[in-house]
């Protein structure tokens, strides 16, 4: 069986300290460790952690688990239907407080926590200690660790572990929470010990089950539709509890209105605190593994022992007869059977005459009792005239062959350790005699007479530790009890290349710099570490190699360190060099795999197709397609060298005319503008291009402002800028004089616009950096959040020191609010009379508090305002984010995940810069719609109704892997005629806000650019979903063709009128409900889409959807006023439905606003809204509306009627009318 370790990515600038390694055993993997990035390197190197089935931490800290939220999900969402995950002690709480946005009821989590802090009764010094995993390859022994600066000691040494950690919650104690934990006056943090540990075990174990997955296998043996994970798990805040840290946002959630949550992952109250801490609580800032988890656990992998070959020879001189007996004692069974007494004397020919008489009976016995046919003229055959038996043959004796007698001598199994040490402070507890005994069987001593097949030695060890633990001599002496033949992998930031983890990225800044080699400039790397280990390996005679990217150990047989051939770009050249030259123009090719990975594929390929269904295709068909693929990779090689001339000879023109002076700029310096740096630019799951969703603004005076920090948004601030520490600044090239260090201590506002994962998951490395910046930063972060957000982080805290009561003031959304918040914008304050409508209570404690951070805010940065909006993603609880400066004339509005949000609209009414998510391509407003997302028109329609003068589209689609298949700059005229400049966002490029209109001209150049592999690379992709909006599937644009743009230019004018008061507009919308009734009837009567066409939302399909009509009526409403309240009012009163009939009508679900607009035979007395919702919550949506008290605009109660549900929109216009 082969044996290998494979070294996913190492330290860097982008990554943590503690690589990701996968042990790989025939066709099971073992995945060691998940920091940030996993997830992308994996994608990246071709990794499919698919097939995973155990995972190892070796510590709770966000260095090993800052990826694992990621990697679960997206095996889940792969259908996987079960994990394990092993750890020490505090591994249930960590994921525990990830309730709120990591959840999947299709995959059964099993987690196994090691006790690594308190000794078992009665252990002696020498344990024998078991395997806290064993299974057909291979046993994991763990080893647990504490460093000596931690204040708090355990009160006995810890011993080796010897199993996980037992101490099951009690039935009685389960079934009494079970009986609590539904109650609305349920509070976890004042359970007692035993319970609050019942608890933990309770919700830990619920956030991934696989409740949903038995509910699938019922489906499918009863013929129904299977439902969507994604769907029945999300992450509404409407089904949820909120923190009871703050004060609900709707005073109509009251035990009146109570529903219980749907498990014990949705009760989103603080958990109780762990009943030990066990935090390293030393002083000294300057320790690595200060502020985090004390306990560590070595491991150490030995695949079991390989049975020696089967000797035949041995066997036959036993007596035993070929054949079946062979078989058995093959397989290690023992075999009985019957020799005469004298076999031991008998003679070399007298024991074969033996073994052939053996077989002949066992012939006649087994055609004995068979008709033959009749022969004639056969001669007799001499072979077939029974000779006489020996005598002695007659006298015979049972014996048992044992399998141990006829096999070789086994192989010892491969040895592999895994060391993590986050400091020089474990090394004392690593030498102790405890620890040593475990080490004791795997040193050169143990084996010095062992034989190299029998050796247990191990043949790798990863080490992940700091530069000063690598040259401590009694470290260097640990590693040299191992002998010179083991292959010491050093995973170290120091010794370690500082190259790009995730080159696919780093090649669109690498070609557009032929554009601007400002803007776009490859992030700063290095080929050569700063400290190599030739020198030190040469010194102690060991085999030092320093972890590389791809990196793979063959363990059995035995090889030396290579690079996988994972077909990721790899930048061994230097930028200015004829290699990169090459590179950009599409002169090289691809690193393919070499042969053996050939054959290894093609071994798996002919495993699915075997046991896939069997499709009738002829030889002729296999062989055209064959043909087409390698005619298409032809084809596609060509285009990219044809695309690449014809990119040259544009922006040769581009260049022209800026020099002539066709686009005039401001010069304005970079100290003096605005840099917005687009981090990463994608949406649910991370790719090899583009990193899940993070913005960075540099301002002249207010200091740094981040917007949502999805993953691995640390390793990208210091890729892209660089650290002084380091010396990696130097080379950043960025326009501002500022390192990530600096950016972190400037940094004045963290907005996080909602709680999916893809938009905070970075958010805790951050707070741990910031923590321990030298020197320290010397003004408050503020966070602006939501209060899921930060409750998770309260939580987190008794996991890791995250500063948050040191420098870290939490805002509440929605105590920003533009209009309900504590300070209102002026030009809401004539909508003040719709805050009843809102419905949305604040305690006068938070508001006086928030006053005070709002203030606060104004006097750190200088901003004149800074104002939240609610925006229509899924869940109440999505904002939006506006900051306007008091003296500098620039604002930015940042729209998080939305639909267009009439409210965000009005809040960034003007604004300098709009950063507007475009997730979708026009063609796929459908599910945009479902996924609570806005097309790319749509996004660039909300900038121009906002009278926004620069548009920044980002957070896009995983299946736009460079750049999306629309001409979207055609769009750049507003309503009023005014060009308004509209850039598209690549990772890690920055935009200076006064160069925006040099920016809108690159755009000809980047569609001739990208042209030639557009839907090739979208086909590559195979994004993983990694929150509720996760894009499984693949875009098709055939399936959706004209039909769906016409839908496209419907839908959004529709929306755009019903925010208007004009009269004209108001008409259009009348003509073009028409065409939506049209629209609609046609999506109704499509066929179920296939596996590759259009996503349909959430797996439903056209056909399930009904409308329901909303009439709005008021004698004493003026049209005009009614026209600009109306749009913000219907997304208000449905969503009032939905959280005040909780319990009563089914909970919450997603529901779409269509449109809005004046009746026509009311003479705009009254208002119509047309909403869409899923078919088995119609009359859901219907009873709650229904149910709902009517509200009042200034003083005067509007009248509510609701129509429908129907089938059709036409059927729904004429019960309104």
């Amino acid at each position: 069986m082969l044996v290998d370790l494979r070294v996913l990515h190492v330290p860097s600038s982008d990554t943590n300290v503690v690589p990701p390694v996968v042990l790989q055993l025939g066709a099971d993997r073992y995945l060691f460790n998940a920091g940030e990035g996993t997830s992308r390197s994996s994608t990246q190197r071709k990794a499919n952690l698919s097939r995973v089935s155990n995972i190892f931490v070796s510590r709770v800290g966000w260095e090993t688990i800052g990826g694992l939220p990621g990697v679960l999900m997206s095996m889940a969402d792969g259908q996987r239907t079960s994990e394990a995950l092993h750890g020490p002690q505090g591994l249930r709480y960590a994921l525990a407080t990830m309730r709120s946005y990591a959840k999947r009821d299709i995959m059964k989590l099993n987690i196994h926590e090691v006790d690594a802090t308190t000794p078992s009764e009665g252990t002696h010094s020498h344990p024998t200690f078991s395997p806290i995993f064993s299974d057909d390859n291979l046993a994991i022994y763990a080893v647990p660790l504490q460093p000596t600066t931690a204040q708090q000691r355990p009160a006995k040494k810890p011993k080796l572990a010897s199993g996980h950690f037992s101490a099951q919650a009690s039935p009685a104690t389960l079934q009494k929470l079970e009986q609590l934990w539904r109650r609305p006056d349920f509070y976890p943090s004042q359970l007692q010990p035993e319970e609050a540990h019942a608890w933990i075990q309770l919700v830990s174990d619920s956030i991934f089950n696989d409740s949903l997955l038995r509910k699938r296998q019922q489906q499918q043996e009863s013929g129904s539709r299977v439902v969507s994970s994604i769907q029945d798990v999300e992450m509404d805040d409407a089904t949820s509890q909120l923190p009871a840290t703050t004060t609900s946002s709707n005073p109509s959630r009251t035990s009146s209105t109570w529903r219980p949550p749907l498990s014990p992952a949705f009760v989103m109250r603080p958990l109780p605190k762990p009943h030990a801490d066990s935090r390293n609580l030393s002083q000294d800032r300057l320790d690595p593994a200060e502020g985090g988890q004390a306990p560590v656990l070595a491991y150490i992998c030995q695949a079991h022992e390989q049975r020696g070959k089967f000797d035949p020879v041995k066997a036959t001189q036993l007596g035993v007869p070929p054949g079946p007996s062979f078989a058995a004692l093959t397989r290690g069974e023992d075999v009985s059977l019957k020799r005469p007494t004298s076999w031991p004397t008998m003679s070399a020919d007298d024991r074969q005459k033996w073994m052939q008489h053996q077989r002949a009976a066992s012939r006649n016995a087994a055609s004995k009792g068979k008709p033959k046919p009749a022969k004639s003229n056969v001669k007799p055959n001499n072979k077939d005239t029974q000779e006489p038996t020996p005598a002695a043959w007659n006298d015979l004796e049972d014996v048992l062959v044992r399998s141990t007698d006829v096999m070789g001598a086994s192989r010892a199994g491969a040895v592999v350790f895994h060391i993590y040490l986050p400091s020089a402070a474990y090394i004392g507890d690593l030498l102790s005699n405890d620890v040593a005994t475990a080490f004791a069987p795997y040193t050169a001593e143990a084996n010095r007479d062992a034989a190299q097949e029998q050796s247990h030695t191990p043949h790798a060890i990863v080490h992940a530790i700091p530069l000063d633990v690598l040259y401590d001599t009694r470290y260097q002496s640990w590693m040299q009890s191992f002998g010179p033949d083991c292959n010491h992998i050093i995973a170290n930031a120091d010794v370690c290349a500082n190259k790009l983890m995730f080159p696919s990225s780093a090649t669109i800044p690498l070609r557009l710099s032929k554009l601007d080699d400002v803007m776009f400039k490859v992030p700063q790397y290095q080929l050569t570490p700063r400290h190599p280990l030739a020198d030190l390996s040469a010194t102690l005679n060991l085999k030092l190699v320093a972890a590389e990217a791809d990196q793979i150990i063959q363990l059995h047989p035995r090889g030396e360190p290579r690079i996988y051939a994972s077909g990721a770009p790899d930048f061994d050249f230097q930028l200015d060099s004829q290699e990169a030259e090459k590179f950009a123009a599409f002169q090289v090719e691809a690193v393919e795999e070499d042969d053996k990975q050939l054959q290894q594929l093609a071994k798996a390929k002919a495993k699915n197709a075997a046991n896939a269904k069997p499709k009738p295709q002829s030889n002729s068909d296999n062989a055209a397609t064959n043909d087409d693929g390698a005619a298409r990779s032809v084809r596609l090689r060509e285009a990219r060298k044809v695309a690449w001339q014809e990119y040259l000879d544009i922006v040769k023109n581009i260049k022209a005319a800026n020099q002539y002076g066709s686009i005039k700029e401001p010069a304005t310096a970079p100290e003096q503008d605005v840099l917005v740096t687009t981090l990463g630019t994608g949406s649910a799951a991370p790719s090899k291009y583009r990193n899940v969703i993070s913005t960075l603004i540099q301002t002249p005076s207010s200091g740094t402002i981040l917007l949502d920090a999805g993953e691995s948004t640390y390793g990208l601030l210091r890729r892209k800028f660089g650290c002084r520490r380091d010396g990696t600044a130097a080379q950043s090239g960025s326009l501002k004089d500022q390192d990530v260090d600096d950016i972190l201590r400037d940094l004045r506002i963290l907005f996080i616009s909602h709680i999916h994962a893809d938009h905070h998951i970075g958010l805790i490395r951050l707070l741990l950096e910031r923590r321990k910046l030298q020197p320290a930063a010397d003004k408050p972060l503020y966070l602006v959040a939501t209060a899921f957000v930060h409750s998770y982080l309260e939580e987190y805290e008794q996991i890791e020191r995250l500063g948050l009561d040191e420098d870290v003031i939490f805002v509440l959304n929605h105590h920003l609010d533009y209009k309900t918040g504590v300070d209102p914008s002026p030009s809401a304050a004539a909508d003040a009379a719709t805050t009843a409508v809102n419905g949305h209570g604040r305690d006068a404690r938070g508001r006086r508090e928030h006053v005070a951070h709002v203030e606060g805010i104004k006097e750190l940065t200088g901003l004149s305002h800074v104002h939240t909006a609610r925006v229509d993603h899924r869940g109440s609880h999505c904002y939006g984010l506006v900051v306007r400066h008091a003296t500098e004339g620039w604002s930015v509005t940042y729209s998080g995940d939305t639909r267009p949000a009439p409210e965000l609209i009005a809040a960034g009414r003007d604004c300098t810069l709009l950063i507007h998510e475009a997730t979708l391509e026009d063609s796929e407003l459908e599910m945009a719609i479902g996924k609570g997302h806005s097309t790319f028109g749509e996004a660039i329609r909300v900038g121009h109704e906002m009278g926004a003068a620069k548009i920044l589209l980002t957070h896009f689609s995983q299946r736009y892997p460079k750049m999306a298949r629309s001409s979207l700059f055609a769009m750049s005229d507003s309503a009023q005629g005014k060009r308004v400049p509209i850039a598209l966002a690549f990772d890690m490029v920055t935009y200076p806000l006064s160069q925006f209109e040099r920016i809108q001209s690159y755009t000809p150049a980047m569609e001739a650019l990208f042209a030639a592999d557009t839907e090739a690379e979208a086909e590559e992709e195979t994004p993983e979903a990694n929150d509720a909006d996760g894009d499984k599937g693949k875009a098709n644009g055939k399936a959706n063709g004209s039909s769906s743009a016409k839908g496209v230019a419907v839908a959004a004018s529709v929306g755009v009128a019903a925010a208007t008061t004009d009269e004209s507009s108001d008409a259009k919308t009348e003509t073009k409900d028409g065409q939506a009734s049209q629209q609609a009837n046609a999506v109704q009567g499509r066929d179920e889409p296939s596996a590759g066409e259009a996503y349909v939302r959430k797996g439903l399909k056209p056909t399930e959807w009904r409308y329901l009509g909303l009439c709005i009526s008021a004698a004493r409403v003026s049209e005009g006023s009614l026209a600009t309240v109306l749009p913000t009012l219907v997304v208000e009163l449905v969503q009032q439905a939905q959280t005040g009939a909780m319990g009563v009508t089914g909970g919450a679900y997603n529901v779409d606003v269509l449109s809005t607009h004046p009746s026509p035979s009311d003479e705009g007395a009254a208002w119509h809204a047309l909403l869409r919702v899923d078919a088995r919550h119609a009359h859901d949506l219907a009873t709650s509306l229904t149910l709902l008290t009517a509200p009042a605009i200034n003083d005067v109660r509007l009248k509510l009627r609701v129509v429908g549900p129907t089938t059709t929109i036409q059927t729904t216009n004429s019960l309104l009318n």
